[in-house]
Parts: C-alpha cells; sequence; structure tokens
C-alpha cells in the first residue's frame, strides 16, 4: 500500500471523502479494513457502488440506474464545487481590478476537446465571431480564460482577439501563464501569475461557455448571471444529457439567443449551488456520533 493510506490505517479514520478513479480503490479499502469508517465517493468510482456509503454522481452519468445503486447513490445535476453568495463576494473584492471594466461584461470560458464534443480551430473562430457579435451589440467588456486542456495552437487567434479595446485573455498555461490585453500587454491590476478567473465569475454580467466541460458551465450557473453554451446541439454522450438538463431547469441556454436584449431574457432559477444540499443529506443521514463532529452548526 502507498504511504500515505498505510498512514491513515494507523490512525483509523471515522470519515474518508475521495474523488475520481485514483482514490475510489483507496476509499473502499479503508471502509472495508477500518472498523466503523464511512466513506463517501465522489464521481463515478468505476466499481459498483456498493463498496462505498455514499457515490456522489451527476445524474448524466446514470449511477443512480445501477442494480445496487438505492440510496447509495447521490445525484446531481451539475458537478460540485464551492461558488456561492460569500465565495463570489470574497472573489469581488479580491479582484478590484475588474470592477472598472466597461459594462455588461461577458466572460467567454473556453475549456478544449472532448471525445463528446468536437473543438477545432474552425469552432474557435465562430466561438470569438460570437463574442465580437455580443460586444458590438451591447458596447461592453469581453474577458476569455482558458483551461489546461485548450490547445495551445488556439493561444495566437485568441491573442490577436484580445488585442481590440475592452479585451482581456487569460491563458491557464501550465509554467507559462498569460495575460493579455490591448496592445499586447496585460491590463492595469491583471497579473500572468494570479489567474483573473474567480473575478471573472465575481464581476461578468453573462457568460458563454464551451460545450466540453461540465465543470465551467456549473460553475458559471452558479452566479446568478445569464449562461450561454456554445454549441451545445454538437454535444453527444453524457456531455448531450447534461447539457439538456440544465437546459430543461432553466440554468442555461444556446449560445445562438446571446445577441438577444438581457432585459428580453426569461427569468433564470436559482443558482446551481448543490454542494450544500449534498453535505446536508450525507450529515442527516450520519449516526449522531458523527454529526456532532462534522456538522459545522
Amino acid at each position: 500500500l502507498p504511504r500515505p493510506l498505510r498512514d491513515a490505517l494507523a490512525m483509523p479514520p471515522a470519515l474518508v471523502i475521495g474523488c475520481g478513479r485514483s482514490a475510489a480503490l483507496a476509499n473502499a479499502m479503508l471502509r472495508r479494513h477500518v472498523p466503523g469508517c464511512r466513506a463517501i465517493q465522489i464521481l463515478d468510482p468505476r466499481i459498483p457502488a456498493r463498496h462505498f456509503d455514499w457515490v456522489v454522481a451527476p445524474a448524466h452519468d446514470g449511477l443512480g440506474l445501477a442494480a445496487d445503486a438505492g440510496s447509495r447513490v447521490i445525484e446531481t445535476l451539475g458537478a460540485l464545487h464551492p461558488v456561492d453568495s460569500a465565495w463570489l463576494r470574497t472573489a469581488a473584492l479580491g479582484h478590484q481590478e475588474l470592477a472598472d471594466w466597461p459594462r455588461p461584461r461577458l466572460a467567454v470560458l473556453v475549456g478544449g476537446p472532448h471525445r463528446h464534443w468536437r473543438f477545432d480551430a474552425g469552432k474557435l473562430g465562430r466561438l470569438l465571431e460570437a463574442a465580437a457579435g455580443w460586444q458590438q451589440r451591447f458596447a461592453g467588456s469581453v474577458w476569455i480564460t482558458t483551461s489546461r486542456r485548450t490547445p495551445q495552437a488556439f493561444d495566437a487567434v485568441l491573442a490577436e482577439f484580445a488585442s481590440r479595446p475592452h479585451r482581456l485573455l487569460y491563458v491557464d498555461r501550465v509554467g507559462a501563464p498569460m495575460a493579455m490585453g490591448r496592445r499586447g500587454s496585460a491590463p492595469d491590476g491583471v497579473t500572468a501569475n494570479r489567474n483573473p478567473y474567480p473575478g471573472m465569475l465575481a464581476h461578468a454580467d453573462a457568460f458563454l461557455v464551451t460545450a466540453d466541460s461540465v465543470n465551467l458551465a456549473s460553475e458559471a450557473c452558479a452566479t446568478d448571471k445569464p449562461v450561454f453554451v456554445f454549441d451545445a446541439a454538437a454535444a453527444t454522450g453524457k456531455l448531450a444529457r447534461f447539457h439538456a438538463a440544465i437546459a430543461t431547469a432553466g440554468h442555461a441556454r444556446e449560445s445562438a439567443e446571446i445577441v438577444r436584449d438581457p432585459a428580453g431574457a426569461p427569468p433564470r432559477r436559482q443558482p446551481l449551488r448543490e454542494a450544500a444540499d449534498v453535505a446536508a443529506t450525507i450529515l442527516a443521514a450520519l449516526p449522531a456520533e458523527f454529526r456532532s463532529r462534522f456538522d459545522p452548526s
């Protein structure tokens, strides 16, 4: 066994929480070999749910349909994340450099290719055309941030787009992040070594998100601002199920609607913030001695 797991067995935990496939095996082993240990697994563990007390996963993964699911599987609409009102207030205060940009402000959240959604140079061009059209319509600002899955070949095109007035680009490249604005220099207060993404979530008035990322879409939908998903109709498999679900629930719309007057947009439902509800469900199911140890109230 790896050293951290051996150490955990030497000091038996009462509760373990793991996320992703790598953690699933360790999580299941701790539950099996430590008397009384409860195990919570986040995302599809790729092994049966009976090895855990709870598995928390998005509904589009379909784990709730498994024969052994029962009450062990807690399904969410989107990804779990920390974004709530307090988080957004902290992010806004921590990124005051974005507060003076012309409004309205569009944050473009760019992911990368996915096996259920193709992302190439042609689609990147259409994405930037949609953002430019929005800016031309509303005369505000456009902020773009990439993920670590965004192809490096896109950097030059994104940089050219960001060279126009009231545009910002942050490239999240491991070891070499880049912040750019007009004339190829970083705007005042924005630096390459400080990711402005939290500030974008807090200060933007609308979001345009590529269809590949459940995380980016879920975090944008956690705000109370309009969210538009770029090319959601081209998604397949579980990505298609996710985008259909958040659209049906009123959290997001297709990017074709982005140039409509925001004042005429249909009202949104409550922001998509599911982590607290999941925690409350699990706390309520734990024995009293667990609740006294873990319940923050």
